[in-house]
C-alpha cells in the first residue's frame, strides 16, 4: 500500500446545504429556499445560527418550503453545522465506468477504477434539514383561506384592504353565530393557524410497563384492565374536616386488629415475634410505642415522628398512626397526627400546635446547598419545646434534629412548622408580648385559619418568619429595620400582596391548605403506595384528596372575593388544569 497523495488546502471556504430531497432543477431548489437572497442573507449574518427546538422562523437560518406558492405551507427550518468537511472533487475514466455505474455505492466503483481525489473547497457552514416538518393544511379548496390569501395577505394598497373588510361588514356586528348551522359538526373552512407543533424533533418517551401491575382480561366480559402486581394492605386512615366531630377511637378495623394482635400475643407468648409473627409482633410493638410517645405529646407533625422513630420502629410507622392518630386535612391543625379524642379547638393552650407552611422559592437547593457545606449537625438533637412529658420524653428517646425546628439563624430543612417550636426570639417574644396579660392574646373561639391567634398576631409572625427564611436561601443579612417594621405593621384588616410584594393573610391560608397537598410536608393518605420503600414515602404524602383541597380553596376565595366571584372563578377550574397539562 502507497502513501497517500499531499494535497495543499489553499483552497477556498464554502457554505453547503443539505438537501432531503432528489435535485433534478436547481433553479427550483433555490427558490424553495427563498432565493439567493435569502440564502445569502442566512449565511452572511452576523449571529451564528442556531438549532432552537421550536419551529421559530429567524433571520440566520434557512426554511425548505415544499410548497412556496402556498402562503398557509408550514416550512421546514434548517438545522446548523459549523464542523468543517473537505468537498472533494472524484473523478473516475468514462472507459473504464462499468454499464451499472450509476447504481453501485461510490466505494466499490472507486476500488474498480483508477479514479482521482482532489479536494476543491472547505465546507465550514452546514444547513441541513433533519427536523420534521410541521403538520400542513392543503387550502386548494378552502375558499375562505384562499379569499384570504389573495386579496389580504398580498393586498399592496389600502384601498385593497378595505374592499377585503368592507365584504365582510368590517368584521362587527356580525350575527352569523344566531344560525344553528355554523354550530354544525362539518367543514368550517378556517384559515389554519402559524404553527401546529411547539417541536421540531420527535421526543421518545421510552413508556415502559410498570413493574407492580399487570393486565388482567375479565372472563366474562372480555375487558382488559390493569390491576396492582400486589395487593396491599388499606391503612384505613380517620382524616376529618376542620370543626368534624373528633374521633375517640381507631376505625373498626384497626380497632379489631389490635385486639387481635394482642391476643395473639398472650397466645404465643416467648415465641410471640419468632419468624412466623414477626411482622405482627413488629406493628404492634410499634402501636404501643407511638402510644407512649402521644403521651409527651398529643399533636405531632409527620416529619418529626420520622425523626424520632428508631430505626427497628420506623418500618411499621406507616401502619402504626392509624391505629394512635387521626388527621385534619383543613384548618390551623392540618395534616397533623393528633392523638384519638383530643380536639385542638376545644382548649386555647392548643395554640402551640398549630401549623404553618411557608412557600419559599429555591429552598430545596439551598438545603442541599448548606448540606455540602456540612452546616446541619447530624447529631444536634433536642427536645421539641411543645412536649409535654419532658421526663417521658426522655425516657423514649423523644428528640427531634434541630434542622426541623426555625431558630432564625441556621437554614431549616423543612418550612413546616407547630408554632410553639418556633425558637427565632422574634417570635418568641412576640409571642410572649401577646399571651403575657392573661392570655388575652388569644381568642374566644379559634378561626379556620387564624387558629386561636389573633390575625395581627399570626400574620406577624407569618411575615416575620418568611422573610428571614428568604433571606436564608439567598445568603443575605437579615435586616433589623426591616425586622421593626414588619412588628410594627398592622395587619388585622389586610389581604393580598403589601408594597414589598410580600404575601399575606389570604395567600398563606391558601398557600397552607394548596401547597400542603403538593409538598413533602404532607400527609400520607395513598393507601396503596408500597409502606416498604422509602421512596415512596414523599408520593404517598403528596396523595391527599385533591378534590377536597380544590374545594377548600374554593370556599376560601368565595369569603374572600364574594360567592359571585367564586361562582366565575370555579368556572376556570377546568381551563386551569387543562393549561398544567401542557
Amino acid at each position: 500500500m502507497g502513501i497517500a497523495e499531499k494535497h495543499s488546502l489553499d483552497i477556498p471556504h464554502v457554505t453547503a446545504v443539505e438537501l432531503p430531497l432528489n435535485v433534478q432543477n436547481p433553479d427550483r431548489a433555490i427558490a424553495m429556499l427563498g432565493g439567493k437572497d435569502r440564502i445569502a442573507s442566512a449565511i452572511n449574518h452576523r449571529d451564528k445560527a442556531g438549532n432552537a427546538n421550536i419551529h421559530t422562523p429567524l433571520e440566520n437560518t434557512l426554511e425548505l418550503k415544499l410548497r412556496e406558492n402556498d402562503p398557509f405551507h408550514h416550512p421546514v427550518q434548517s438545522s446548523f453545522s459549523s464542523h468543517e468537511r473537505v468537498l472533494l472533487k472524484v473523478s473516475v475514466p468514462k472507459s473504464q465506468l462499468p454499464e451499472n455505474y450509476k447504481s453501485m455505492p461510490l466505494k466499490e466503483l472507486c476500488s474498480q477504477t483508477d479514479y482521482k481525489a482532489t479536494p476543491v473547497a472547505i465546507i465550514d457552514k452546514t444547513y441541513s434539514f433533519k427536523s420534521i416538518a410541521d403538520f400542513q393544511v392543503s387550502t386548494k379548496h378552502n375558499p375562505l383561506a384562499q379569499e384570504y390569501a389573495n386579496d389580504f395577505a398580498k393586498a399592496t394598497h389600502l384601498d385593497e384592504l378595505k374592499t377585503y373588510f368592507n365584504q365582510h361588514d368590517q368584521f362587527t356586528g356580525l350575527t352569523d353565530w344566531k344560525d344553528p348551522k355554523n354550530f354544525a359538526n362539518v367543514d368550517h373552512s378556517l384559515i389554519p393557524p402559524p404553527i401546529f407543533s411547539q417541536v421540531r424533533f420527535p421526543f421518545d418517551y421510552k413508556f415502559q410497563p410498570s413493574p407492580g401491575t399487570h393486565v388482567v382480561t375479565d372472563s366474562v366480559s372480555g375487558e382488559s384492565k390493569v390491576v396492582r402486581t400486589r395487593v396491599l394492605p388499606k391503612l384505613h386512615s380517620i382524616i376529618i374536616e376542620y370543626g368534624s366531630p373528633v374521633p375517640q377511637e381507631p376505625a373498626p378495623v384497626n380497632r379489631d386488629h389490635l385486639v387481635q394482635l394482642k391476643k395473639l400475643r398472650e397466645e404465643r407468648g416467648d415465641k410471640f415475634g419468632d419468624a412466623e409473627t414477626v411482622a405482627d409482633a413488629g406493628l404492634l410493638n410499634c402501636i404501643e410505642w407511638m402510644e407512649e410517645v402521644f403521651k409527651t405529646k398529643p399533636i405531632w407533625l409527620r416529619k418529626h415522628l420520622d425523626d424520632i422513630t428508631p430505626p427497628h420502629h420506623k418500618k411499621y410507622l406507616k401502619q402504626a398512626l392509624p391505629y394512635v392518630s387521626y388527621l385534619l386535612k383543613s384548618g390551623p391543625w392540618r395534616f397533623c397526627c393528633i392523638r384519638y379524642g383530643v380536639d385542638p379547638a376545644s382548649d386555647p393552650s392548643f395554640w402551640q400546635y398549630q401549623t404553618e407552611y411557608f412557600r419559599v422559592p429555591r429552598h430545596k437547593q439551598a438545603v442541599a446547598r448548606e448540606a455540602r457545606k456540612k452546616t446541619y449537625d447530624q447529631c444536634s438533637k433536642m427536645f421539641s419545646p411543645t412536649i409535654q412529658d419532658r421526663e417521658l420524653a426522655d425516657q423514649l428517646g423523644v428528640k427531634v434534629s434541630s434542622s426541623l425546628l426555625f431558630d432564625g439563624i441556621i437554614l431549616p430543612t423543612t418550612v413546616n412548622f407547630q408554632l410553639g417550636d418556633l425558637l427565632d426570639g422574634d417570635v418568641v417574644e412576640l409571642l410572649q408580648n401577646t399571651l403575657e396579660d392573661g392570655g388575652s392574646g388569644l381568642r374566644d373561639t379559634p378561626d379556620n385559619s387564624d387558629g386561636w391567634l389573633h390575625r395581627q398576631t399570626i400574620e406577624t409572625i407569618r411575615r416575620l418568619v418568611r422573610y428571614k427564611i428568604n433571606q436564608l436561601v439567598k445568603e443575605d443579612p437579615i435586616s433589623e429595620d426591616k425586622v421593626v417594621d414588619i412588628i410594627e405593621g398592622d395587619y388585622s384588616a389586610q389581604t393580598g400582596v403589601d408594597e414589598d410584594g410580600d404575601y399575606t393573610m389570604a395567600d398563606d391560608a391558601l398557600a397552607n391548605d394548596d401547597d400542603d397537598a403538593n409538598d413533602d410536608e404532607e400527609l400520607e393518605e395513598d393507601e396503596d403506595e408500597d409502606e416498604e420503600e422509602d421512596e415512596d414515602e414523599e408520593a404517598d404524602e403528596n396523595a391527599a384528596d385533591s378534590k377536597v383541597v380544590e374545594e377548600d380553596v374554593m370556599k376560601r376565595l368565595e369569603k374572600l372575593a364574594g360567592k359571585e366571584a367564586g361562582r366565575q372563578l370555579r368556572g376556570l377550574v377546568g381551563y386551569v388544569k387543562q393549561d398544567q397539562l401542557k
